[in-house]
């Protein structure tokens, strides 16, 4: 042979438009290639990450999720198809990313990612990117990355805006910012929305940050992006806490030991203030039917005849409590309306949640029902 390369001439071909740029050149394509990364999430944020990770040429790719494709998933995880609906989402991003490059190595975890798993996980990796939406996992992978030593990035995005948080292997960590994890409040993209965009341009942003942690970039920062202005915003994040238990001790807190398996504490109501779906049609008139979903999913798509109440707006002197009937809350799991007519109960009112929500109407009433 009259020529040599360090590289193939499969991953000149392919990779050449980014190993001509003096930042990568053919030492850091190797270092891509010799690269392993854990992408958790496999939804609006991880579609764009793994994609671009993929024909980039990342050597070990890791994709972790527990859930299954939804025809509701289709607007912004751009992975997944309406030929794979129903199945397990790293099935299906296994399949869309040997279409895209058939060289790197994946490998599939389909489960949740908690305190009793994401430290053997974590340790097959270099650098861990988390695209969930599950605060409880998010503390689970951030203090096992700061134990083992590895580069973190996270990211959020909600209605128009998004968020990147970059954490190089020596500096702080996300428990140094937000010290205890808060569930209470906490909206997602089903109940406050996403622009399917806004996923593409915060994962896009997340993989060229894990592209520069394998060329050895080590800079902490936190990135913000307001779609709806088109306004950036960098935020360089320097100073360990000193309160921070993972950095300065080297321990996990014990309020965020558990497994993989715990739940968010949600509010439960006696069963006796709990209606099934065919005694509330057997006798609809006894009741009034109260959606506290706000108004644009209830525009959306509502059961006959109900009125829509949202949630944040609700207290004890709303005139549904003027009607004689008995109060129906309704939501989309039945969970919701738990917690709203936990706190009425408590003041006197007589109130009753449909058991299951909308979700439980679909599955035993009306297969048809758009549920979203």
């Amino acid at each position: 042979m009259l020529y040599t390369s360090e590289l193939t001439n499969s991953e000149i071909q392919r990779y050449s438009r980014q190993i001509i740029l003096p930042e990568i050149s053919v030492d850091g394509q190797i270092k891509i290639r010799n690269s392993k990364v854990l992408v958790v999430g496999l939804g609006g944020l991880g579609s764009p990450v793994v994609s671009y990770l993929a024909t980039a040429g990342v050597g070990t790719l890791g994709l972790l999720d527990y859930d299954v494709v939804e025809f509701s998933n289709l607007q912004r995880q751009t992975i997944h198809s309406e030929r794979t609906v129903s199945k397990d989402k790293t099935k299906s991003a296994f399949l869309h990313l040997k279409r895209l490059n058939s060289r790197i190595t994946i490998r599939e975890h389909s489960c949740m990612i908690g305190d009793d798993n994401a430290n053997k996980i974590i340790a097959q990796y270099d650098i861990i990117l988390d695209c969930c939406d599950n605060i409880t996992s998010r503390y689970s992978i951030n203090d096992n990355c700061k134990l083992l030593g590895k580069k973190y990035i996270c990211a959020s995005v909600l209605k128009w805006e998004g968020q990147i948080f970059v954490f190089a292997d020596d500096g702080p960590c996300y428990r140094c910012l937000f010290p205890d994890p808060k569930n209470d409040n906490m909206l997602g993209c089903a109940e406050a929305g996403v622009l399917g965009p806004m996923c593409g341009v915060i994962g896009s942003l997340q993989a060229v940050e894990a592209l520069k942690l394998i060329l050895d970039s080590c800079k902490s920062f936190l990135l913000t992006y307001n779609g709806y202005e088109n306004i950036f915003k960098k935020v360089e994040i320097n100073q360990k806490s000193e309160r921070c238990l993972v950095c300065t001790e080297k321990k996990i807190p014990p309020s965020n030991f558990g497994t993989c398996k715990n739940q968010i504490m949600r509010v439960s109501i006696d069963d006796k203030y709990k209606i099934k779906w065919k005694d509330f049609l057997a006798s609809p008139t006894q009741y009034l039917l109260v959606d506290i979903r706000n108004k644009i999913l209830y525009d959306m798509c509502h059961i006959q005849n109900s009125v829509n109440v949202p949630a944040d707006t609700l207290d004890e002197n709303n005139e549904i409590f003027k009607d004689k009937r008995k109060i129906l809350f309704l939501c989309k799991k039945g969970i919701s309306a738990q917690k709203v007519a936990a706190k009425f109960l408590e003041k006197g009112k007589n109130v009753f949640v449909v058991d299951g929500g909308l979700t439980k109407f679909k599955s035993e009433i009306d297969l048809n029902f758009p549920l979203v």
